[in-house]
């Protein structure tokens, strides 16, 4: 899932720079009820574990995927089928740059410009 980066709050401070929200716009992790144009709350004080979601860094391009961890196999796994694992090997580097820790939604448009 393709992410735009975002600052949770206009002003920074310690919290700001733990947490922050990131728009999505793919949905190769929808099966988990993340859509296109949800926001996601990204904690990035958080140490990923095997089965978070994450957003990740891969080929320079941020991503939202499953982090799988397991005897020494590292995968990044999309929710959809149609879009195969990500998996890195031996001197291959992944990079996680938070943890994600919920989800925001508009449920209507109405009275929105």
């Amino acid at each position: 899932m393709a992410l735009m980066a975002m600052g949770l709050w206009g002003k920074t401070g310690p919290l700001q720079k733990m947490m922050q929200l990131a728009q999505c716009f793919r949905s190769d992790i929808g099966g988990i009820l993340i859509e296109e144009g949800n926001k996601v709350i990204v904690d990035r004080a958080l140490a990923p574990k095997h089965d978070d979601i994450v957003v990740a860094v891969v080929e320079g391009d941020y991503t939202l995927k499953r982090l799988y961890k397991h005897m020494g196999r590292v995968e990044l796994r999309a929710e959809n089928p149609a879009y195969s694992p990500i998996v890195f090997s031996d001197g291959s580097e992944l990079l996680v740059w938070g943890v994600v820790v919920g989800v925001v939604r508009r449920y209507s448009s109405r009275g929105y410009a």
